[in-house]
């Protein structure tokens, strides 16, 4: 330090000391995560299964998932209760409760693909199809939708250019020198296999529609293209 920091006082900044308990806190604290991770691949959990099965209450919820009370009261507000418990208490089931209380960690097509639309109420499933078919309006428009005869020319053109140029590398390896006419014969077969492989994966399989269209997929309570897809106010239901 200089003699002006001496005059001024300066101050230093304390040294960190990485004392022997604290080191010792640390490794106990990772000898009992990596416990308790294999145990976990084991099927061993320190919450017993049986427990999470039974009611629970917003406060549990609420200390299980680290949230604040007033937030998981909010969230609950449409979830089935399975009683009142003393004091007037609300109790839930646990999963039932996670389901309200968790966003789901995916985007909007793998929510939506998660949904059973034949059991969705009428009103939601008609508005769901619409919003489907606006989707593929708006794929097709931006050039991202392709016809099913155009699709396929582009898979042939590849399976010809695969099917050219492995003939070529055999008739190369066939001028060769130093190769015997055995090797050249496993070669060839090999070949073969290879664009027997090509054709069926890029011109068979398509051609015989094993890789269906959306259409294919619609669920059998989608409303026709022309349907009306407008409501009145106070139609839709409280579901959506």
């Amino acid at each position: 330090m200089s003699d002006i920091a001496d005059l001024l006082g300066s101050p230093t900044a304390a040294p960190v000391i990485d004392t022997r308990e604290e080191r010792r806190l640390r490794a106990a604290e990772a000898l009992a995560k990596e416990t308790a991770i294999k145990a976990a691949g084991r099927g061993g959990t320190f919450v017993d299964q049986g427990t999470l099965r039974r009611p629970v209450s917003q406060n549990f919820l609420a200390e299980v998932f680290d949230m604040d009370p007033q937030t998981v009261r909010k969230r609950l507000v449409r979830c089935p209760k399975l009683g009142m418990a003393g004091g007037n208490r609300p109790v839930y089931d646990f999963k039932t409760a996670c389901s309200y209380l968790l966003p789901p960690k995916m985007t909007a097509d793998e929510f939506i693909a998660t949904l059973n639309h034949a059991k969705l109420p009428p009103e939601v499933n008609k508005v769901f199809w619409q919003a489907q078919r606006e989707r593929l309006r708006f794929l097709r428009d931006a050039g991202e939708v392709w016809s099913t005869p155009d699709v396929l020319a582009v898979f042939g053109q590849v399976n010809m250019t695969f099917k050219d140029r492995i003939d070529l590398w055999v008739e190369d390896i066939r001028e060769m020198k130093g190769i015997s006419d055995e090797h050249v014969a496993r070669i060839e077969a090999m070949a073969h296999a290879l664009k027997m492989d090509l054709y069926e994966n890029l011109v068979s399989k398509p051609s015989n529609g094993e890789t269906p269209s959306l259409r294919d997929k619609e669920d059998p309570l989608a409303p026709a293209e022309n349907a009306d897809t407008t409501f009145e106010e106070g139609q839709i239901s409280d579901a959506l």
